[in-house]
């Protein structure tokens, strides 16, 4: 076997090291690496000697083993300082590779939802989930270094997907079920994002699309406001006022119309009473506003953008009004996986 190594340097003055050890590919193969503020060094050994391509071939497990420690540098620091050089020494001789064609996607690389060093590391271990971990930190990356809100909402429900997935039990279990899971896991989480002054503002919830979360969703008043359903004044509120508005007559509305709106509008007074302590007397439940948003209000976004039931926000023109609630809903998604992934691995 010939011992070869790797080395990406950065561009400045810090040295501390961040990680250094074992990265394991499988069971039997591993490589040694250190991540320090300054440089990655991945210390392989092979049974051929590689030469200067070796980034570029096909399936290679160096570019993967340098992907996995670019990641673990950003989720941990919060940026990538720009290269000074990437050098490779193949045990016989020390070639200079041509870093300005490998590094165009580190530019500007800058997060701020970010993991302890000692949980992240997690991915470079031999434990049974390092690689599930090491997928949900892709996503969490990406949906922060995303251009569009639209793009980084699709990553950030993508990196919500890969926590639930693993609680899979079997092939065919519905996705339904496995957020219900999702749920219990967010009702026993410490979660940061319970602190964000987001979900205090009344305002901020009243920009949400609840006649569209009421249709799309199928669930009718006797549904939602079942008295069991949310203790949560706040979230009640919103459902009473979104259904006050759906029951509301116009001249213009034909006989069916009229019938249904009064059907509805008995509903949703019976509702009001059924809720009434909670309204007047309620105390604030942040983790069911949490779980309200991560598992029911963006799933059914999600939904809604994987059947292309909207368009695509190409010409973004009024930045606030149109992504200002997509970015919030990811930011709260993403230190919820964030959190989730945290407590899982302590």
């Amino acid at each position: 076997m010939i011992e070869q190594k790797l080395t990406v340097r950065f561009d400045t003055e810090h040295s501390k090291t961040i990680y250094e050890g074992r990265s394991y590919l499988k069971k039997n193969l591993q490589d040694r690496i250190l991540i320090a503020d300054d440089e990655i060094c991945i210390i392989f050994a092979r049974g051929k000697r590689k030469d200067g391509n070796l980034l570029d071939e096909s399936n290679s497990l160096i570019r993967y083993q340098l992907q996995k420690a670019l990641c673990f540098y950003l989720i941990t620091q919060g940026t990538l300082p720009k290269v000074r050089s990437v050098e490779f020494d193949n045990g016989k001789k020390t070639i200079q590779l041509d870093h300005s064609r490998y590094t165009k996607s580190w530019e500007d690389c800058d997060i701020s939802i970010l993991m302890s060093p000692e949980k992240a590391s997690v991915i470079f271990t031999d434990y049974k989930r390092a690689k599930d971990l090491y997928i949900s930190i892709t996503y969490l990356i990406k949906a922060q270094l995303c251009k569009f809100s639209n793009d980084s909402f699709r990553n950030a429900w993508t990196a919500v997907n890969s926590v639930y997935r693993v609680h899979k039990e079997t092939e065919d279990e519905k996705e339904w079920s496995q957020i219900n899971k999702l749920r219990n896991i967010i009702n026993t989480t410490r979660l940061s994002a319970e602190d964000d002054s987001v979900l205090f503002d009344e305002t901020f919830w009243s920009k949400l699309e609840w006649y569209t979360f009421t249709n799309r969703t199928g669930y009718g008043v006797n549904n939602m406001l079942d008295g069991k359903r949310y203790a949560d004044p706040l979230l009640i509120r919103m459902f009473l006022k979104e259904y006050d508005r759906q029951s509301k007559v116009t001249s213009s509305d034909s006989e069916e119309q009229r019938q249904r709106k009064n059907n509805l509008k008995e509903e949703v007074e019976n509702a009001r009473k059924r809720n009434r302590r909670k309204l007047e007397e309620g105390k604030p439940v942040i983790k069911e506003r949490v779980e309200f948003l991560v598992c029911d209000y963006c799933y059914m976004l999600r939904n809604r953008n994987y059947h292309a039931a909207k368009a695509y926000p190409v010409f973004v023109i009024s930045e606030e009004a149109e992504t200002g609630i997509e970015r919030t809903l990811s930011s709260i998604m993403l230190k919820t996986v964030r959190d989730i992934l945290e407590s899982e691995l302590h």
